[in-house]
């Protein structure tokens, strides 16, 4: 789709280091997002911010529009605009800009939760959360590297005073954009560079609470610290499905079959590598904890048998004691009765 001769926005301006057009298409406002390159190298953010969003969609979540087509002979993807009438996007960042130190947008996951807490009063922390998490679970499936405290928020309308985690946006840092055709075949003749770009990088711009370092995003998932991320990556393998993801690369425009095959080996193997071991400790820990549940019960069952028969005992023996007390009694009337 030809997106050239659309109607220049002219009320519209969009902030990024990638650059961006406002344009109209079919009555709506959209971001135009180009192909860039870099040192004479094309880099594939508009494919990655296509194709993110739309494995984003194919999940469920809220997320931006796309459409792919080109502008004056250049690939490119149109981005819808959420917004509706009296709303306005608020980035993660400017909700902590009144009492953080951190300048770069890069926030360790305490300082996010904590943030969420401070601002329940505005909107539901545990929707909040959740789909923090997943959106965090979601990119470590995608490699995306640059979800800073800038390109993820919330949905506000001051008038009518609501507010909301906003729609995914902002997902042309996934899926390897700069690697080149050339990369591609000497990563995949080799395991040892698959998997550096699993476990290695991309890292996530959000930091440790130790040391401040970029979160190694199998680290993070694989550790099971958080309830919340736990919950995340069983949602995940519960929604995904991979034949889905496939037929998206697939059907991606303006994408070379070569690439097109990278990208579906990287995201099978990031599920491999990433997702899966996570889950099957989440779904043992499930399963044992819900064998010591079935023990318990039947301990308990156990225990109140074992009372149940205590104070059968203890009636037979109060029993005992009375017809013993009424033997007794008896032997005694006869013992009188010979002696006179």
């Amino acid at each position: 789709m030809d997106f050239s001769n659309c109607e220049y926005d002219l009320y519209k301006s969009y902030s990024g280091k990638q650059p961006k057009l406002p344009i109209k298409y079919n009555g709506k406002s959209y971001i135009l997002k180009y192909r860039e390159e870099d040192k004479g190298q094309p880099v594939y953010s508009d494919i990655s911010e296509y194709i993110g969003c739309k494995i984003y969609e194919s999940l469920g979540m809220e997320v931006q529009k796309v459409i792919q087509g080109t502008y004056n002979g250049k690939s490119v993807v149109l981005c819808e605009n959420f917004l509706k009438k009296g709303e306005v996007l608020q980035e993660f960042s400017n909700f902590t800009n009144s009492y953080s130190k951190v300048k770069d947008k890069r926030y360790s996951f305490d300082e996010i939760i904590n943030t969420i807490d401070k601002h329940q009063s505005i909107f539901n922390k545990e929707e909040v959360k959740k789909n923090f998490w997943r959106m965090y679970v979601v990119d470590s499936f995608l490699g995306n590297f640059d979800r800073h405290g800038g390109n993820w928020g919330f949905v506000v309308n001051e008038e009518m005073q609501y507010s909301k985690f906003s729609p995914v946006y902002d997902c042309g840092s996934c899926l390897y954009p700069q690697i080149n055709d050339k990369e591609i075949d000497r990563i995949l003749k080799s395991d040892y560079e698959i998997k550096r770009r699993i476990f290695e990088f991309p890292t996530s711009q959000i930091v440790t609470n130790e040391n401040r370092t970029k979160s190694s995003y199998y680290e993070v998932i694989n550790n099971l610290e958080s309830d919340d991320c736990n919950k995340a990556v069983e949602w995940f393998v519960e929604n995904i499905d991979l034949y889905e993801v496939e037929s998206i690369i697939d059907k991606t425009e303006n994408l070379s079959d070569k690439r097109k095959k990278f990208l579906n080996t990287m995201l099978n193997e990031r599920y491999k590598c990433i997702i899966m071991p996570a889950y099957e400790k989440i779904k043992n820990i499930k399963e044992k904890n819900t064998e010591i549940n079935h023990l318990e019960t039947d301990l308990l069952k156990k225990q109140q048998q074992l009372r149940a028969y205590t104070e059968e005992l203890n009636d037979n023996a109060d029993e005992i004691r009375n017809y013993e007390s009424i033997i007794k009694g008896h032997i005694e009337i006869k013992d009188k009765e010979e002696k006179y």
